[in-house]
Parts: C-alpha cells; sequence; structure tokens
C-alpha cells in the first residue's frame, strides 16, 4: 500500500531537468533579478504531455541532437515568431516546448547523453536587437550553440526565453540583463526585488557575451 497523494492537474515539476533549473536559477542570480517561473510551469505542462504520449523519461534515452534542435528552431521560428501561441498537437504552449527542447538539449551537454552531430562553423552572426525581452535573442543563442557554440549559449535562451515569457503578461516586472561596462565587467545589478540568495554549483554562468553579442 502506497501513500495517497492527489496530484491530477498539477504541474509534475519533478520532471524538469536539473540543468534547466541551474540555468535560469543561475542566470537570475547572476543578474540579481527574482526567479521566472512562467516558463517552468509551461515546461512541466509539455512533460507532463509527452510522459502520457510516450514515457516520462523517454527523452532520456538519447538521440541527435540535430532531431532536438530541429524540434526547437521550428517551434520558434515557424510558429512564435509569426505569432502563433498555442502548438496544433497538444493544446499547449509554443513557449513550453520550446523550452522544453532547450532543456533536453541542456540535459545532454550535462551529462554528456545523445549524440553531437553538430555541424561546427568558424564564425556565427549576432542580431541585434532591443534590450527588452525579445525571441530575436532565443534564435541567437540557438543559432550560436547548433554553429558549436558552448553551452552558455543554451543557459541564455533559456534565460531569455523565460525574460519573454514573463514579459508576456507582466511586462514590468521582467528579469533584466545586468549592465556591463566597455570591459565585459558588471557594474551594476538590475531588478533587485527580492533577487536569489543562491547559484547552483553545476554551472558557471557568465551571460555577459549575451549582451556584448546582440548589441
Amino acid at each position: 500500500m502506497t501513500m495517497l497523494r492527489y496530484n491530477a492537474g498539477k504541474i509534475p515539476a519533478s520532471l524538469i531537468p536539473t540543468s534547466f533549473f541551474e540555468a535560469i536559477f543561475n542566470s537570475a542570480y547572476e543578474c540579481g533579478a527574482p526567479l521566472p517561473t512562467k516558463l517552468l510551469e509551461l515546461v512541466g505542462q509539455v512533460l507532463d504531455f509527452g510522459a502520457q504520449k510516450y514515457d516520462a523519461h523517454n527523452w532520456r534515452k538519447g538521440g541527435p541532437w540535430s532531431s532536438v534542435m530541429n524540434s526547437a528552431l521550428r517551434h520558434l521560428v515557424f510558429r512564435m515568431i509569426p505569432g502563433f501561441t498555442t502548438d496544433a498537437e497538444s493544446g499547449l504552449s509554443e513557449a513550453g516546448h520550446l523550452g522544453c527542447n532547450i532543456a533536453f538539449l541542456l540535459e545532454f551537454a550535462h551529462t554528456g547523453n545523445g549524440t553531437d552531430d553538430r555541424f561546427r562553423t568558424t564564425w556565427t552572426p549576432g542580431f541585434t536587437g532591443n534590450p527588452d525581452p525579445s525571441l530575436v535573442w532565443v534564435l541567437n543563442e540557438l543559432l550560436a550553440f547548433r554553429d558549436g557554440g558552448s553551452t552558455d549559449r543554451l543557459v541564455s535562451a533559456a534565460w531569455e526565453l523565460a525574460r519573454w515569457v514573463e514579459a508576456q503578461q507582466e511586462p514590468t516586472k521582467v528579469a533584466a540583463p545586468p549592465q556591463i561596462d566597455t570591459k565585459g565587467v558588471t557594474v551594476a545589478r538590475v531588478n533587485t526585488d527580492t533577487p536569489l540568495p543562491f547559484r547552483f554549483p553545476s554551472f558557471n554562468v557568465d551571460v555577459s557575451h549575451v549582451l556584448n553579442t546582440v548589441h
């Protein structure tokens, strides 16, 4: 006999990969910003859908990283950027599906699972954009990782997507990037309304390269 738990309809947070929590928590810490949680909820919903369709941890069996990247770019480029918000098959958020793919890639990179079949290039152009949360920033980081960039690019993609999701409903409370001087050194923290007092140790997140690349 096991204990009674009434979890139907609730977010299965235990399915969210640790590396995805780390990416968002650590980025919030580095920026001195409150934790954006809406994306975590959306990703949890998509993982719950996947658990019912396949298996709770089917994705952990691994596979080509390019397959996951293809899915991420489809949701971002062909659905979210044109303005679609809901996935036709699941009825869930497109942002949740994109975040889920980023979470898979982060966990693969963190654990060495799957096959890293990226075609590495020697140069990747950086987009220019508004400092406000933008899907262009997410695309910039995903393309940089696709072309052979470090895991920091995935961390930045997760963070920028989390900021964007928060801004859709609460634009005045969105976590902003840190202020950077000309030498790339953080000179001030922003949005210090309840900043996170800690960070996870696994990733050494450097968010300064995002600003230096995008702007």
